[in-house]
């Protein structure tokens, strides 16, 4: 009766095969965090066209000065917030590229160790 084969390394190609797997679910979220984050950027820039657009309405039909330095003021928050989505975009892009590192990096060692069992046999 001939002996099964047993790949003693075994445990770390398990281990390797987890980390591949949580790296990989990280990307997703990572990736799901950035569409998020594009979403909501375009809206404000949405937003912000819109105040921009209701501003010059405003001003056609202002009568007094308080409705022109409400709209400005308005305008002013919009594009702060806007840009605070642009710089959130930023960070959820590098956030992704980080991610796709660390799952090809995983993947990598993964593809090592398969290979490794591969002569092994």
């Amino acid at each position: 009766m001939p002996k099964s084969f047993t790949f003693r390394a075994q445990p770390a190609l398990d281990l390797r095969r987890r980390e591949f797997d949580a790296r990989r679910r990280a990307l997703a979220t990572a990736e799901m965090e950035f569409h998020a984050a594009e979403q909501k950027y375009r809206e404000a820039v949405r937003e912000v066209t819109d105040a921009r657009a209701a501003a010059e309405a405003a001003m056609a039909d202002a009568t007094s000065v308080a409705p022109i330095e409400w709209h400005r003021v308005w305008n002013v928050r919009l594009e702060r917030a806007r840009d605070a989505h642009a710089a959130a975009v930023t960070e959820a892009r590098a956030a992704v590229e980080a991610a796709m590192a660390a799952c090809h990096a995983a993947r990598q060692r993964l593809e090592a160790l398969e290979r490794l069992k591969e002569k092994a046999r």
